[in-house]
């Protein structure tokens, strides 16, 4: 079994976002095998090999936390990976897939086209902001995969790996231009819409001018991993929101039941970012907390469990 750190763990510990009942078993991330599962469950058995979105977060009850030898997960959230990819490796996905799939797909987010192992080509454009985080690079393929032409921001070291993931074109996030230049870029094609990966204010801001510069060619609105600042400017629908929000919704069995397994096993969709292992058992996971804090660029912390 493993499990991944992601920012929003070290959020809670420290600063007490989104109030747990204490004592409370963090942790969203996680692959493993299954050891048992209800009677109407079809889609995985007992021995299987899944990644699953621990949902504590929703339901305040230690039982759905990922941080733990045993989690109960809902059966929408799990899905079986092939036996090629390695647990470590799985457990990157499940955040960033609740996380990017919502903003993309959810009817009061962007509400594109759904993905699929062979997509529909739309001829439009969908800009994800952040290309070389987690989320982000879920989002530029899954965006792909729906049919959209994808551009994308990151620093010039990671642009030719943001390509590989499916973005046709990729901007330096620290130029002073960028926005002009997606501006030009988007001249003469559709924009469905604009993701924003990266939870930075100046960023929300740049997508939002971005939006504004191609307003007559723009058809949906700018999805943001956290609330716009105020600063903002108006005219832009930017909307917010929470991944465990995806959870009792069909787009969660869509995603996770449906979509994730074949792209997995057809090896259309990959595990990304890289897995950073850095130790075995609970009591490293202080120790993953500790580095995420400090920054990691292009990699996702992970702790193994188990055998």
């Amino acid at each position: 079994m493993a499990v991944a750190i992601n920012p929003v763990d070290g959020a809670i510990q420290k600063n007490a976002l989104f109030p747990r009942t204490y004592p409370a078993i963090l942790g969203m991330d996680l692959a493993g095998v299954v050891e048992v599962v209800g009677s109407n469950i079809t889609h995985v058995r007992p021995g299987d090999r899944v990644l699953g979105l621990a949902t504590s977060l929703r339901t305040d009850d230690n039982a759905n936390s990922a941080f733990q030898a045993y989690a109960l997960i809902p059966s929408n959230c799990v899905s079986a990976i092939p036996e090629e990819l390695s647990f470590e490796q799985a457990a990157v996905l499940p955040l960033a897939i609740a996380t990017a799939a919502l903003g993309l797909f959810g009817k009061a987010e962007l509400g594109l086209q759904l993905p699929s192992v062979e997509p529909h080509h739309t001829g439009e454009v969908v800009l994800v902001w952040g290309g070389a985080t987690s989320v982000g690079g879920i989002a530029i393929q899954l965006a792909k995969m729906a049919g959209y032409e994808v551009f994308s921001t990151a620093s010039p070291k990671n642009h030719e790996n943001i390509k590989s993931l499916g973005a046709t074109q990729v901007f330096d996030y620290k130029s002073s231009s960028i926005e002009e230049d997606i501006v030009v870029s988007l001249k003469g094609k559709t924009l469905a819409g604009v993701y924003e990966a990266s939870g930075t204010e100046a960023a929300m801001c740049s997508c939002a001018r971005i939006v504004l510069g191609v307003s007559e060619r723009v058809s949906s609105c700018v999805a943001c991993v956290r609330a716009p600042p105020s600063t903002a400017p108006q005219g832009v629908d930017m909307k917010s929101f929470l991944a465990t929000d995806i959870v009792d919704s069909d787009l969660c069995k869509t995603m996770f039941l449906d979509f994730v397994p074949k792209a997995l096993k057809g090896g259309k969709f990959k595990a990304v970012p890289k897995a950073s292992v850095v130790g075995s058992g609970l009591e490293a996971i202080q120790t993953g907390i500790d580095l995420l804090e400090q920054g990691v660029s292009s990699q996702k912390i992970v702790v193994t469990l188990g055998s």
